[in-house]
């Protein structure tokens, strides 16, 4: 038992001491600060996981602050609802000239000219880069396809014919199938372009035909809890700690390996420069 005691006794003066509330409840007791050997390996491995975890970091906060998108498709219940259409084109003729009609599937006319406004400017500033066009109103995110596009026509008797594809639908943030008042009812459309010239008994012009899918896009932009985002970042850098430990681990004994050959090559070395001289 006193060899035991004594054993002991000389064991815990390795360790310091354990003091403050923290260290109480440590299982493994930590060595003095004049037995720990420090490298310059092991604060180079400490910087570069303090890097790496920051960026990884604010690569997660990034993330969880813009959000994800979900995106899903669903057969469009609704029988009809108003589809508003903004138009926006700079055409290099007179005014009086120009004439717009509009028909439905059924070939019916809809007087929705005089809804039209028909501005005269000139041409030279449009095509310089002096002008914007812009259909409707701007929003974030949002892709204009034609937009600042421009076509000519090499003749008087020329065609140009668009087909858009039109698919409903609904932005919302929150949970998906939630269609609160916080929804926002709107249509994506997808453009294919055709032109030629016409013979002379046909009208040539700009028409654009619209085709409505009847199909529902469901977009809605979900967030994570702030507590499953710490649970992510404890998660993030617990792996980099993990990673960084065994990567310091693993250099280290490259380099005592390595060290050792160096040590026994210079070792043989000098072994036969002695046995030379004593000859």
């Amino acid at each position: 038992m006193n060899g035991y005691d004594e054993k002991r006794h000389l064991d815990d003066d390795a360790f310091g001491a354990k003091g403050g509330i923290v260290s109480a409840f440590d299982a493994f007791p930590k060595a003095k600060p004049q037995y720990v050997q420090h490298t310059s390996s092991g604060g180079k491995w400490t910087v570069a996981m303090i890097v790496i975890s920051a960026v990884l970091f604010w690569t997660e906060l990034a993330r969880w602050w813009r959000g994800e998108e979900q995106h899903t498709f669903a057969v469009e219940k609704a029988v009809s609802h108003v589809l508003p259409i903004n138009l926006d084109i700079v055409v290099r003729m007179r005014c009086a000239d120009l004439h717009v009609n509009v028909q439905d599937a059924a070939g019916d006319r809809i007087l929705a000219a005089g809804a039209l406004t028909r501005d005269g400017t000139l041409w030279s500033h449009w095509v310089d880069g002096h002008g914007v066009h812009r259909l409707g109103r701007d929003a974030q995110g949002r892709v204009v396809t034609g937009e600042g596009t421009v076509n000519t026509a090499p003749g008087h008797f020329h065609k140009f014919q668009y087909y858009l594809s039109v698919v409903p639908t609904t932005y919302s943030v929150g949970h998906p199938g939630d269609r609160g008042s916080s929804a926002l009812f709107t249509n994506q459309y997808a453009v294919t372009e055709q032109s030629g010239a016409v013979a002379e008994n046909m009208v040539p012009g700009i028409f654009v035909k619209y085709d409505i899918e009847p199909i529902l896009l469901s977009i809605v932009e979900t967030r994570d809890s702030f507590f499953v985002f710490l649970i992510k970042v404890v998660n993030v850098v617990s792996g980099v700690l993990v990673a960084g430990h065994w990567g310091y681990r693993m250099t280290d004994w490259a380099k005592e390996v390595l060290g050792r050959r160096r040590r026994g090559h210079s070792e043989g070395m000098l072994g036969r420069k002695g046995d030379h001289s004593e000859e």
